[in-house]
């Protein structure tokens, strides 16, 4: 009995021992299917029929950052774009600027066009009382001196000023005075205003003189006698010359034969002061020729007999 039990016992254990294997067999092939099952949940099933495009990993599935990834590019490329459009319209405004700016420029320039032509309506209408740049006659009755001389006021006023300050004053009618004070004289004397020349230099009232000689429309000689004086400037006899000369100034019209024998004789005034104001007779003629339109040999006849031609000339204030 006790044998048999011993057999039955053992037997009983190898079973036990059995199981025991199987157990471990079956929980490492549960093991085993987990883990391949767990690789495998990674993939969706799909049909043959279905395209690539269907198919879709888990991963890009759950991942929301490879879903945002698209549309972050999509916003991108719209602010892209939409700072393009910005910077066409900023560039759209500069060309309308700069279009408006061409054309305000253009405005101002065909202003400035105009500007002369205005200027020139508004001096014609001030031509009743201008002494200056108009035929000596004409200035004489606009500007006519109290006692009857035909002379232009403004001409007698200055050889009078000179007489009595200049003509001790170095390089006088040689040296020229402030242009914006000769312009200030010239307008007062062509609006009829009063004009006080003491107030000014004696080279000031000197350049207001020659201006109104150089700006007479015909010369002092006038165009028909000028040549007639040439040809007695080269006459070999002085006496022959002497009687030329008086003859042709007696034919000038009266206004320009008063105007010379003033000027003549007030310039020698000037010669006669020349170790003071260093004004010779060659400095003279070289500032009065091209201003009275006279040749020097003419005027070297006119100085050299000017007692003779112009004796009875006198300058009175």
């Amino acid at each position: 009995m006790s044998f048999d039990n011993q057999e039955t016992d053992k037997g009983y254990t190898g079973d036990d021992d059995h199981d025991k294997q199987n157990r471990r067999k079956n929980l490492l092939g549960k093991k085993t299917d987990g883990k391949k099952g767990q690789k495998d949940k990674g993939y969706v099933m799909f049909d043959e029929d279905d395209s690539d495009e269907s198919l879709v990993t888990s991963e890009d599935v759950k991942s929301p950052s490879k879903l945002k990834k698209p549309k972050g590019f999509k916003f991108s490329t719209k602010k892209k774009d939409k700072d393009k459009d910005e910077k066409k319209e900023v560039k759209k405004e500069e060309k309308e600027k700069k279009k408006e700016g061409k054309e305000h420029k253009k405005h101002k320039k065909d202003k400035k066009k105009n500007k002369p032509e205005e200027q020139v309506t508004d001096t014609s209408k001030e031509p009743e009382k201008a002494i200056f740049g108009v035929q000596l006659t004409l200035a004489v009755e606009r500007n006519r001196c109290y006692d009857g001389v035909e002379l232009p006021a403004m001409f007698r006023e200055c050889i009078d000023y000179i007489e009595e300050h200049g003509l001790s004053c170095e390089g006088i009618y040689r040296i020229s005075g402030v242009k914006s004070k000769i312009q200030l004289l010239k307008d007062c004397y062509n609006k009829g205003l009063p004009v006080f020349l003491e107030e000014h230099e004696p080279n000031i009232v000197a350049s207001l003189l020659k201006q109104f000689l150089r700006e007479l429309p015909e010369p002092v000689l006038t165009a028909w006698l000028m040549p007639k004086f040439e040809e007695a400037s080269v006459l070999k006899s002085e006496k022959s010359k002497v009687e030329r000369f008086h003859k042709l100034i007696h034919d000038l019209p009266k206004p320009n034969r008063m105007l010379l024998s003033w000027m003549i004789v007030h310039m020698t005034h000037v010669i006669e002061r020349q170790k003071e104001n260093k004004m010779s007779l060659q400095n003279v003629s070289i500032v009065l020729s091209p201003t009275m339109q006279i040749s020097h040999r003419v005027l070297n006849v006119l100085f050299s007999h000017a007692k003779q031609l112009f004796k009875h000339t006198e300058l009175k204030k």
